[in-house]
């Protein structure tokens, strides 16, 4: 017992000194994966997110992160809020064309930071420089609280 003790801290000792000065950023994704495994509509959101920006659906964080009796929620909850998303999200054509529009109202075109055309409507730009559009001229895009925006 007290050999498997000292190892497992000499293993949290060592993974924090490795870290250095990620201590901050490692509690954010601490305090990030206790609220995704502990509040389903926050996982929901997240993986809303994800989906409409048409991002991998990867669930492994709630089976590392998560407590036993948590996972299977967190999950169907990312996993049902990634499947709406996805369904909602906006098909865009990055750097040569635009998004086929449903009226006579043409797509404006906006340069992202790292140099990408992203086509749509009510383009908002992100805190992270990327920008979000909508795929129909009468939809509007919602701020989420990471900076990023959510389009239908």
């Amino acid at each position: 017992m007290r050999r498997s003790l000292l190892i497992s801290l000499t293993f949290v000792v060592a993974s924090a000194a490795a870290a250095g000065g990620c201590a901050h950023l490692q509690q954010q994704n601490h305090a990030e994966l206790n609220l995704l495994c502990s509040d389903t509509q926050y996982a929901w959101e997240k993986g809303f997110n994800t989906g409409i920006q048409r991002e991998e659906l990867d669930t492994r964080w709630a089976r590392a992160g998560c407590v036993e009796a948590a996972q299977a929620r967190t999950i169907a909850a990312y996993t049902a809020g990634y499947r709406e998303g996805l369904e909602k999200a906006p098909t865009v054509s990055i750097g040569v064309g635009a998004v086929p529009a449903t009226s006579n109202v043409p797509p404006k075109c906006q340069m992202q930071s790292d140099g990408q055309n992203v086509c749509g409507y009510n383009c908002k730009t992100g805190s992270s420089g990327r920008v979000y559009c909508a795929s129909r001229p009468d939809a509007k895009c919602a701020l989420n609280s990471d900076g990023s925006w959510t389009c239908p």
